[in-house]
């Protein structure tokens, strides 16, 4: 494989880039394997690029960059801007998802707390502990009579007993 050679940022490639030499004659020229290399090597030092057929038909023409229109200025800034309100929505959107974690977490560990103290009460009134945390889930759960009628039935226990009890867990 032949050494590498470099071409030089220098006013002469420059010239030959500007003049009408053909990519394939500026890379005989600097002794290098390929034209590709003349056209990176043009870009790395910033050079514009050249227009098809430039070279030696193309008598040396240079694609001038076109200047950006006001219209696309402007369409750019509003894909920006709408770009950041998006952006703001989804910093809203999961400040609010974490506030609504918090909320639900503190409404559990509330009535986690609420049924340890119905299950002590439960305790305190003789009902034995295994019984009493399912007892309190059923005064939990009911909602109407006959849903308290099915709990006092499933544990054995009188409607007229669990009926103050379960007038506590309700309020």
């Amino acid at each position: 494989m032949p050494p590498r050679v470099k071409i030089p940022d220098d006013a002469g490639f420059r010239a030959l880039w500007m003049g009408d030499k053909t990519l394939a004659e500026i890379a005989e020229h600097y002794g290098v394997g390929h034209h590709s290399s003349v056209s990176k090597a043009a870009k790395r030092f910033g050079l514009p690029p050249r227009s098809p057929g430039n070279g030696a038909l193309g008598a040396g023409k240079v694609v001038q960059a076109a200047a950006p229109e006001p219209e696309a200025d402007a369409a750019r800034a509003a894909e920006r801007e709408a770009d950041a309100a998006r952006a703001a929505e989804r910093e809203a959107d999961a400040a609010e998802r974490e506030a609504d974690a918090a909320r639900a977490a503190e409404r559990e560990a509330a009535e986690v707390q609420r049924a340890e103290g119905l299950v002590q009460r439960l305790t305190v009134r003789g009902i034995a502990p295994e019984v009493a945390a399912q007892l309190a889930l059923g005064l939990v759960r009911a909602r109407a009579y006959a849903d308290l009628d099915a709990v006092a039935d499933r544990h054995a226990i009188p409607l007229q007993r669990l009926l103050p009890l379960w007038h506590e867990v309700r309020a």
